[in-house]
C-alpha cells in the first residue's frame, strides 16, 4: 500500500514536501496510465470537501516507488532542506495546485480517472481547528495503509520543521527515509499431546 509517511510545511510559502511510502511487497507505477496517482489540494473553507467532491488543484504523479521505498513531491520553488534533492522524487510544475498549501489545507492522494471517496489512497484531512504552520508530521512505524478519514494526530510524530532540515540520515525525521515496524511473525502451533488413559472407570456395583 501505499501512504503518506511524511508532511512538511517550511519556511516561506514554497517549502513544500511530501513524501510517500511503499508498504507493500512489490514497486509501485506511480504514473500507471490506467491507474495514475494524484495528489489533491483542498484549502481553507473547502478542506473537507474532498470527502464529497473532486479539487480544481490536482497534479498527477510520476515515476516509480520500490518496495519499502520512498518518492518525494515538492514545491516547484522549493529549496529547503537542500539534503532532500539527493533522493528521487517528483516537482511540482508552477507555484500553484496541490503543493501550494498551508498548515490548515487538507492533502487527498487517490487513484484512477474519476475522483471519488473510494479512489482514496490515503488523506492529511484537516479541520477548521487544524495548523500546522511551520511544521513536520511523520507517519508513526506502526501504521502500513493510508486513511479516509480527518488527521488524527496519534498516528503521527509533530515536529517543527527546523528539526527536519538539521535531521540525520536514516532517521524517522529525515526526507527520503521512513521504516515501518515488521509484521510478526505468527505464533506456532503448539502440538498437544493428549493422555490416553488405559481402561476405562469402573462404576461401582451395587450390592
Amino acid at each position: 500500500a501505499i501512504i503518506i509517511s511524511q508532511y512538511y510545511e517550511g519556511f516561506g510559502t514554497s517549502n513544500r514536501w511530501i513524501e510517500l511510502y511503499n508498504s507493500g511487497p512489490t514497486a509501485v507505477d506511480l504514473g500507471n496510465t490506467s491507474d495514475r496517482y494524484k495528489l489533491s489540494l483542498y484549502i481553507n473553507a473547502a478542506r473537507e470537501n474532498w470527502k464529497t467532491t473532486s479539487s480544481s488543484s490536482n497534479l498527477s504523479i510520476s515515476g516509480t516507488i520500490a518496495a519499502g521505498g520512498v518518492f518525494l513531491i515538492y514545491h516547484d520553488f522549493t529549496t529547503l532542506p537542500s539534503y532532500a534533492f539527493q533522493n528521487n522524487g517528483h516537482r511540482s510544475q508552477g507555484t500553484t495546485g496541490a503543493m501550494a498549501y498551508s498548515g490548515d489545507d487538507s492533502l487527498v492522494l487517490w487513484k484512477g480517472s474519476t475522483y471519488s471517496i473510494n479512489a482514496v489512497v490515503d488523506v492529511i484531512g484537516m479541520t477548521s481547528t487544524s495548523n500546522f504552520a511551520d511544521t513536520s508530521l511523520v507517519r508513526k512505524s506502526s501504521i502500513r495503509s493510508g486513511t479516509k478519514e480527518n488527521l488524527n494526530l496519534a498516528d503521527w510524530t509533530q515536529m517543527s520543521y527546523t528539526l527536519v532540515d538539521s535531521a540525520a540520515s536514516d532517521t524517522a525525521r529525515y526526507l527520503g527515509y521512513h521504516a515501518i515496524d515488521a509484521v510478526p511473525e505468527p505464533a506456532a502451533i503448539g502440538v498437544v499431546a493428549l493422555a490416553v488413559v488405559a481402561g476405562a472407570a469402573r462404576r461401582p456395583r451395587r450390592c
